[in-house]
């Protein structure tokens, strides 16, 4: 077992700027450090990381202590092309090897000549005083890892992990100091350099504005900012059943988009939380347009146009009407206001053009409008500046009979395409 979770050369001490904790390797054993020189064999590299989840599941099961002590931390799992070179690098956290392990560590493998490498390690927690708290996130290339630990001095850093002649690590990108010893007095670090509060928070949240995708997180208990992130993202980690599924989904050629949506339909969220109904609507006429949308992206929805004047034999109005469902993929998150994503498909009941007629009224099955047409789609939530949003917004907020405001008082969901505005009030 410790041939799999072998100890890499580890520089880790609070003083430091950076942290460089990776495993060198020369020859035929180098890691490619391009995608023309990388092995391209997914299905291959997903059953040697499905190998070694297996072979170190005792590690993981000795994390007892992260979340509840006690319990073992079941979502230690996760993956990532962190070397863009087409194949994912295995992330997990597990405790050290031995018989009374009071320490655990983040392991980064890459995949190179057939086999499973270890790129790359660092200690994370430890099952002593306070213990650590951590955050390890993605943007859409680069890895980032939070960490708050200390004792009677408290540390706050977010490092950024990257490739620096050949070996990976971890760079300081900014750093909080909080000395207990003299009434809390605080210092701040910024690319190494001293700094001042602002600067500090400023860096920490333009970084934490770009990012995708949580990859694994403890409860973070004393940093607001950080825990909202965790919050309002989705998190990639995996339990030991969900990654050997997700390797077995790899192994026999399903894409990474393919084997990801199968667990977003388990459950995963990706969207916050939305309770109240989109209407798309002018306030005009009896037309509207009404929406239910889910966090995975999967939407259901009713069109209705009423026209009373459109009448015939055996019947004295017309509705166009339709119920649909669909769903977006590709969703991405933007910033604290916005997602954005791409309409993946929607079906209605029935065909366009069938109609009917029922208690003197003749139904038309119509297409989805307000859906029908369009592509890319922007969620917009409350507090997103007006002059960030599209003018068509503010047009069809006027209609609603709200004008003259700064800020988004309401979620909207908007068609890119068609210039069309769901508001849920």
């Amino acid at each position: 077992m410790k041939n799999i979770l072998c100890k890499a050369k580890r520089i880790f001490c609070a003083a430091t700027a950076v942290v460089m904790c990776g495993a060198a390797m020369t020859g035929s054993a180098a890691v490619a450090a391009s995608a023309e020189s990388a092995d391209t064999d997914t299905s291959g590299a997903f059953a040697a990381y499905r190998q070694l989840i297996e072979g170190t599941r005792s590690h993981v099961e000795d994390y007892v202590w992260s979340d509840t002590y006690g319990e073992i931390k079941e979502d230690a799992y996760t993956f990532f092309d962190m070397t863009g070179d087409g194949i994912s690098e295995f992330f997990c956290i597990a405790a050290e090897p031995g018989d009374y392990a009071i320490g655990a560590d983040l392991y980064v493998y890459t995949y190179q000549n057939g086999a499973s490498q270890l790129l790359f390690e660092t200690a994370i927690d430890w099952n002593a005083a306070a213990g650590a708290d951590y955050c390890l996130f993605r943007t859409k290339k680069k890895v980032y890892l939070y960490m708050s630990s200390g004792d009677e001095i408290w540390y706050n850093r977010l490092y950024l992990l990257e490739e620096t002649d050949g070996i990976w690590g971890l760079t300081e990108i900014a750093a909080e100091e909080i000395d207990y010893t003299s009434d809390g007095t605080r210092s701040y670090t910024v690319n190494g350099e001293k700094s001042d509060a602002e600067a500090y928070s400023e860096k920490r949240s333009g970084i934490f504005s770009k990012a995708k995708k949580i990859m694994l997180h403890d409860n973070i208990r004393a940093d607001e900012s950080v825990s909202a992130l965790i919050e309002s993202l989705n998190c990639t980690a995996k339990t030991y059943d969900k990654v050997l599924a997700y390797c077995d989904k790899r192994i026999n050629g399903d894409s990474d988009e393919s084997a990801e949506s199968a667990e977003t339909a388990a459950g995963d969220e990706l969207l916050p939380q939305i309770d109240d109904t989109f209407m798309f609507m002018s306030g005009v006429g009896g037309w509207f347009t009404e929406l239910t949308l889910n966090t995975d992206g999967t939407f259901s929805g009713k069109y209705s146009d009423g026209n009373l004047g459109e009448s015939g034999d055996g019947y004295s109005g017309t509705i166009y009407n339709c119920d649909f469902t669909g769903s977006f993929t590709g969703i991405e998150k933007i910033d604290d206001y916005t997602y954005k994503m791409t309409l993946s498909g929607y079906s209605i009941d029935g065909n366009i053009g069938d109609e009917y007629i029922t208690e003197e009224t003749r139904y038309v099955i119509s297409d989805a409008y307000g859906i029908s047409g369009g592509e890319t789609f922007y969620l917009y939530l409350p507090g997103k500046p007006m002059s960030e949003i599209p003018s068509t917004v503010s047009d069809w907020l006027s209609m609603r009979g709200v004008s003259g405001v700064s800020e988004l008082p309401c979620k909207c969901l908007y068609n890119e395409a068609q210039e069309d505005p769901f508001f849920a009030f």
